[in-house]
């Protein structure tokens, strides 16, 4: 009888897992369009200096009134303005007003609302919209999403070209791996009597996190209205 050598061999862990299956998607993916945000200072803050068409972002906020949504919808305005394809709202709790939208930029004769029954008609309705080639941005709440639903709306909207807006409810966190773009939103206290918008823009790079403070008039959606970045700051985020 002939032995049989043996050898254990380590296996990777879901992080390791992770890192290796980008790497590779990454290889074979084709260049992808870049789109502005509308805003410099928020372009410059991106890694190649705008939005990927044909990805996901997740607009993350600590509560309610950190301007996250309202920031996302007027750089959605942006966006709609050089296209002609739809803007698919994903509304599962109601809470999409069309009158702000509108007030932001939104143009309400191309925009479609959706308001599924349950999280799998919801998950079900973003898959769909994020594949069609008509629609230019899908946007809605998603307070928390599996792997599996993260890489099949990553792949949908892969197809499609355009992009996910994915909005996370306060204080909540999804697993979004799989190359989705994290993008925190924080309030900051208005200067002057002008009724526009400062938020402080974080986008989170492996544990290091990049932030500028960004200013506009959301009562009239114009861009921006007082541009501030700063020497941008980077800090480290704790790995827990």
């Amino acid at each position: 009888m002939v032995p049989i050598m043996v050898s254990r061999v380590s296996s990777p862990s879901t992080n390791e897992l992770r890192e290796r299956i980008q790497k590779i998607e990454a290889s074979h993916r084709v260049a992808r369009r870049l789109i502005s945000t509308g805003f410099a200072a928020f372009d410059r803050l991106l890694p190649d200096g705008g939005l990927a068409g044909g990805s996901l972002i997740e607009w993350a906020s600590p509560d309610e009134g950190s301007g996250a949504a309202t920031l996302a919808l007027t750089v959605a305005s942006h966006l709609l303005r050089n296209v002609r394809r739809k803007f698919v709202v994903i509304d599962r709790t109601g809470e999409f007003y069309p009158p702000a939208a509108a007030r932001l930029g939104i143009p309400l004769e191309r925009t479609i609302v959706v308001r599924p029954g349950g999280e799998g008609d919801a998950c079900w309705a973003w898959e769909q919209s994020l594949r069609c080639p008509g629609v230019a941005v899908t946007f809605g709440w998603l307070p928390s999403i599996t792997d599996r639903w993260c890489r099949r709306l990553q792949a949908g909207v892969e197809v499609g070209g355009g992009l996910g807006f994915l909005m996370g409810s306060p204080g909540c966190s999804s697993s979004a791996g799989w190359g989705v773009t994290r993008i925190g939103v924080n309030a900051l206290p208005r200067e002057g009597t002008h009724l526009g918008r400062c938020v402080q823009i974080e986008l989170a790079r492996g544990h290091r996190a990049t932030s500028i403070d960004l200013e506009w008039d959301h009562e009239t959606s114009d861009v921006p209205l007082v541009p501030r970045m700063g020497a941008p700051e980077a800090e480290y985020l704790s790995a827990g």
